[in-house]
């Protein structure tokens, strides 16, 4: 049987509306993958962003704790060994003996027990001693463990003859320049670094001291400064 004229004319129709329906189908299921993409991403920027976060908080906070380690450092050592308080020495010993590598290394020497004689030695011959805090600076390495920590601080200290024998005794010959320097405070940038090892413990500790400008403050003469400097023993270690 032919189809009529109006036959072929509904087909087409019916054709063009199912076409239409399905491209109607196909952008509304496009629509769906684009919103459901879209909405995937965000959750993996904010994912991203999380994790950023919280690798961020995380070495801020072993930044921090090493900070916070050389603060305790200074707070401790304030007015140096008190070796006169026997309760206050005992706990500034355990406080290094927790922090320091029994063979601590420092200024060509290995071992704690020598670093902290000297410590005390330093500080039973210089009155009025003190030490500030300035700052801290951190250097960590790829698995979030300290490699060192630069600690800068200003040691305020008051020159007595028995400091000079100790660490200028060369100048003891000049009575001129012993009495311009007695009784006299100085107040010296020092710059302390300490090498950790992977469980936290100090195992390198070094220490320099602005001496030269220091004195070229306080005396005013440059060839008085070498003259004072030239045999120094106060930033060195003693020998054994």
């Amino acid at each position: 049987m032919r189809r009529t004229l109006e036959d072929r004319r509904l087909m087409r129709s019916r054709a063009q509306r199912a076409y239409v329906n399905r491209r109607k189908q196909a952008f509304r299921a496009l629509e769906a993958t684009v919103a459901s993409s879209t909405q995937e991403i965000a959750r993996l920027e904010g994912r991203r962003y999380i994790l950023q976060s919280m690798l961020a908080r995380s070495v801020t906070m072993n930044e921090s704790q090493f900070v916070r380690l050389m603060h305790e450092y200074v707070r401790m050592f304030e007015n140096g060994f008190k070796r006169r308080d026997a309760v206050a020495a005992s706990s500034q010993e355990r406080f290094l003996r927790s922090i320091m590598s029994e063979d601590l290394a420092f200024h060509g020497h290995r071992s704690l027990d020598t670093f902290i004689r000297i410590f005390q030695q330093y500080s039973s011959t210089h009155l009025s001693f003190t030490i500030r805090f300035v700052s801290c600076s951190v250097v960590m390495d790829d698995d979030d463990s300290c490699l060192t920590a630069t600690l800068q601080t200003v040691v305020t200290q008051r020159m007595t003859r028995q400091s000079l024998a100790v660490y200028f005794p060369h100048v003891l010959q000049d009575e001129a320049l012993v009495q311009v320097l007695i009784g006299r405070s100085l107040a010296i940038p020092q710059t302390s670094v300490f090498w950790f090892t992977s469980d936290g413990q100090i195992a390198q500790y070094s220490a320099t001291m602005a001496l030269v400008p220091t004195f070229l403050t306080l005396l005013q003469s440059l060839e008085l400064t070498n003259f004072l400097l030239e045999t120094r023993q106060l930033d060195r270690a003693p020998t054994e």
